[in-house]
């Protein structure tokens, strides 16, 4: 078992941060590589994950510590593929929400390459691509895909989420303000497609958003009976916001 633990810096209490119940490393242990200390790990296999991630109020993420990541074989341009099963994870933002977020059954693989330069040699930047599935207490699943560069800092995450489950608890959840009446009169499902993408150092994050609703309600307090059998279809993005085909009935 492995088992990471730092002191909290609000309260001061030893707080578990990563911990895992089995670690498979696979490598080729050739003679050579052993005496010169220089191991090629083709993957790494983490079972029983648990990790807890925090963002402190000034923006500093908990795990930083633990980077960079271990170095590998300098002449390893494919690096390890590292698996992650069965994990669970809290996420919690105290710079917007102190609220937890749980997510469980996660099911994620990392593949790591190493970037080559003009004569096709590998050099210290690495390209990372990730694609797995998780569940949170929101959604049933989450598909997730993405890739970063060490390079240029650009990266992209995409997915989509099955039967999220709009409620006041998810809106008070997130990390900005959502419309009173919306935040506590509305509940819905929906099936939501995504992507966030940063292109530069100097880029903001773009992301896209679209969904179609399901089945909802949306009873705020100045209306007198609820608005039932709500569906439509919706696209958000850093523009604004766009409903379309919307669909829903006054009163039970």
């Amino acid at each position: 078992q492995l088992k990471i633990s730092k002191s909290d810096p609000e309260t001061g209490e030893l707080l578990q941060l990563i911990s895992a119940e089995e670690i498979n490393v696979r490598c080729d242990a050739a003679v050579q590589e052993l005496l010169q200390g220089r191991l090629k790990v083709e993957s790494i296999t983490v079972s029983g994950l648990a990790a807890r991630v925090v963002r402190e109020r000034g923006g500093h993420w908990n795990l930083s510590e633990l980077l960079p990541l271990p170095s590998f074989n300098p002449n390893q341009i494919n690096l390890p593929t590292v698996r992650i099963q069965g994990g669970t994870a809290e996420l919690l933002d105290r710079s917007k929400s102190n609220r937890l977020v749980k997510c469980d059954n996660i099911e994620m693989q990392l593949r790591l390459k190493r970037v080559l330069d003009e004569l096709q040699q590998p050099t210290a930047q690495v390209m990372t691509t990730f694609d797995g599935t998780l569940a949170t207490e929101f959604c049933r699943r989450v598909e997730v895909e993405g890739a970063a560069s060490t390079t240029d800092g650009t990266w992209r995450v995409s997915g989509n989420m099955q039967e999220l489950k709009w409620s006041p608890l998810l809106a008070a959840t997130l990390p900005f303000k959502i419309n009173s009446d919306v935040q506590s009169g509305l509940r819905a499902e929906a099936q939501v497609d995504f992507s966030v993408s940063k292109r530069t150092n100097f880029d903001q994050p773009q992301f896209q958003i679209d969904g179609i609703v399901t089945q909802g309600q949306w009873h705020p307090p100045r209306l007198p009976q609820p608005v039932t059998n709500v569906t439509a279809e919706f696209h958000v993005d850093n523009q604004g916001m766009a409903v379309r085909r919307l669909s829903a009935t006054l009163g039970e």
